[in-house]
């Protein structure tokens, strides 16, 4: 039995009998006692906290008051001590924390347009904050006629660069704004996925980032209103790329990206996407007729298995959409998740196991689609 700490609390949490509780880490099974209950109601399972020390202070940006952040509460080791405080009207208290000396306050900013920052005034690179380079605070007996609290530990958030555009569609006979169901990835090299934002209905866009290099791409929903359009980066590079469920999915890796450099507010960052081709269809049980297997992935290659076009995960319903990528020669590829279902080339050509060589024969055999 434990008592949590609230949002704030004076107190510090605790495992019956006493034990404190750091709440992040907090392990109430070997930690406290436990406590049988055979019958009826166990009296006498008594609690007495005790008392904790709180961070205070003010987030502002250009002097101004933010509401949204939130500040937390690492030692210096990294280690999060579970205590964390929300702003509302740029003021913010954390929860309880016993007294000591290695505690390091960071605000995180997510969903807002500021990074990072660990106190005091050091912002932190892509939001990974190193808290070693945190400047350690103090709680306890300070001294400082505030009962131990550290207060006036406040952040100066920096604003981070706007980025914005508008993807459009060329279906051959006119240049148009989407109208949603599109959405915005943006990585640093070679894909590590950074932020995305989904495409307003006037098919414009913005996104906040640090400065540096980044490949921006319009990803299409699937299924969705464009999943027949090409996913396109912002240097016009044409590839498979598209979301669906939320998920990322990259083919043609191997193409030579052109970065962008962003180094302040960015606009007119725009992308046309143009039509291609989509695969659909469903994964079934041949042994079983009329059977559908609701897991597994589809991909699209090119003939020769020398790259990746596109792929797909196999929905619930045992139905695919592998889009959308340039109108070409493929060949297709079932690679099964359920135990017992092998992989399969081409909808009938058995590759048997992984490993270099290992479906060279089935590759060959198997039909090409154009």
């Amino acid at each position: 039995v434990y008592k949590r700490q609230g949002q704030p609390s004076p107190y510090l949490p605790e495992i019956w009998p006493g034990n404190y509780c750091q709440s992040a880490v907090c392990d109430v099974i070997n930690t406290g006692d436990l406590v049988t209950i055979t019958s009826g109601t166990e009296s006498g399972i008594d609690f007495a906290l005790e008392t904790g020390f709180t961070i205070s202070g003010n987030i502002t940006v250009g002097g101004a008051p933010v509401d949204g952040a939130n500040v937390c509460v690492h030692l210096t080791t990294g280690e999060w001590t579970g205590a964390c405080g929300g702003s509302g009207g740029g003021f913010y208290t954390t929860t309880a924390l016993p007294a000591g000396g290695d505690y390091v306050a960071y605000a995180i900013t997510d969903g807002l347009s500021y990074q990072y920052q660990l106190w005091s005034g050091k912002d932190c690179p892509s939001n990974q904050c190193d808290f070693g380079l945190g400047d350690p605070i103090q709680l306890g007996d300070l001294g400082n006629g505030n009962g131990g609290n550290a207060v006036g530990i406040d952040f100066a958030l920096s604003t981070l660069p706007t980025i914005s555009g508008t993807v459009f569609i060329d279906d051959g006979s006119a240049v148009s704004p989407v109208t949603g169901e599109v959405q915005i990835a943006v990585f640093r090299q070679p894909f590590d996925f950074v932020t995305g934002t989904d495409v307003g209905p006037d098919g414009t866009w913005s996104v906040n980032l640090e400065p540096g290099e980044y490949l921006i791409g319009a990803a299409p929903l699937t299924p969705g209103t464009y999943q027949q359009y090409v996913g396109e980066f912002t240097d016009g590079t044409r590839a498979a790329f598209n979301s669906e469920g939320g998920l990322w999915t990259l083919g043609v890796l191997s193409l030579p990206f052109t970065p962008i450099n962003i180094l302040g507010d960015t606009t007119d960052v725009d992308i046309t996407l143009e039509q291609g081709v989509i695969i659909e269809g469903t994964l079934g049980d041949e042994n079983n007729p009329g059977t559908l297997l609701a897991d597994g992935v589809v991909t699209a290659n090119t003939p020769g298995f020398e790259r990746e076009l596109s792929y797909a995960f196999v929905r619930p319903d045992g139905s695919f959409t592998v889009a959308a990528f340039p109108a070409e020669e493929f060949k297709l590829f079932h690679s099964g998740f359920r135990v017992g279902y092998g992989r399969e080339i081409g909808g009938s050509v058995k590759c048997l196991r992984d490993g270099p060589g290992g479906c060279d024969a089935a590759v060959a055999a198997a039909p090409t689609i154009t």
